[in-house]
């Protein structure tokens, strides 16, 4: 069965040119390091607690399982899609490889 994954792409679709530019489909808190680096959820959880001590519960619970569902959930032929406002289209595409950090291109 083919499981499909929506991803926004930043909140003003920030993410968009580099997605088209590189191929790719990303995601943020780059804080919380590499997730391959994790040994289980329930650390990565803690970990977001301690780097973002500041935000609220709910809202560092949503950004963990972000993280985890990215890294360990979405797998080759996945499909991912988002939406981009700017031209009201939706983009679709397909998983060819694993996760992985790309330090090169972690947003501020």
């Amino acid at each position: 069965m083919e499981r499909w994954w929506m991803v926004r792409a930043g909140d003003n679709n920030e993410l968009i040119p580099v997605w088209k530019k590189q191929g790719i489909a990303s995601i943020g808190w780059p804080q919380l390091g590499d997730p391959n680096n994790i040994q289980s959820k329930s650390e990565l959880i803690d970990m977001g607690d301690e780097v973002y001590e500041d935000s609220k519960p709910g809202s560092r619970n949503s950004w963990v399982n972000q993280v985890w569902r990215f890294s360990r959930d979405i797998k080759k032929g996945d499909k991912i899609i988002t939406y981009y406002k700017e031209t009201r289209e939706y983009m679709v595409g397909t998983v060819t490889g694993e996760h992985y950090l790309n330090k090169s291109i972690l947003f501020k």
